[in-house]
């Protein structure tokens, strides 16, 4: 996973790091793949598991404070991120002998109709092994 993190874009301010984006990242997806579901339960896994994640990265100024780490987050590039993942997705489909997964994800143009109304999302995933199209909005 680590590999493929270097390629996620930092869009935060050079005066504004520092913890490391890629730290970041890989904390949270540790800590979601451990069943996190909030920035709080981010920190507390960062907290909890700081030795073992200094392991793979180093961490310098150590897990940051819950809001920070949404923070951060929030500045991580979104294609950058989902082209992050689906480079380590799809390297472990292929190492396995599975076929690689297309994923594309849109905002219906003019689709938000007023600040009180949610944009139409639309994420879109091809199996290229077997030509199946799954979608969900």
């Amino acid at each position: 996973m680590l590999k493929h993190l270097d390629k996620i874009t930092d869009c935060r301010s050079h005066i504004n790091q520092e913890h490391d984006v890629i730290d970041i990242c890989f904390l949270v997806l540790s800590a979601v793949i451990s069943g996190a579901q909030s920035w709080a339960d981010c920190h507390e896994f960062g907290t909890l598991k700081l030795m073992w994640l200094r392991q793979y990265r180093p961490f310098a100024n150590g897990i940051p404070s819950q809001q920070s780490i949404g923070r951060i987050f929030r500045g991580v590039s979104k294609q950058s991120l989902l082209d992050a993942l689906l480079s380590w997705v799809n390297e472990h489909r292929l190492s396995i002998g599975l076929s690689s997964i297309a994923i594309d994800g849109k905002v219906l143009k003019g689709a938000k109709a007023s600040a009180s109304s949610a944009a139409l999302h639309m994420v879109t995933a091809y199996d290229t092994g077997s030509g199946l199209v799954f979608s969900a909005k």
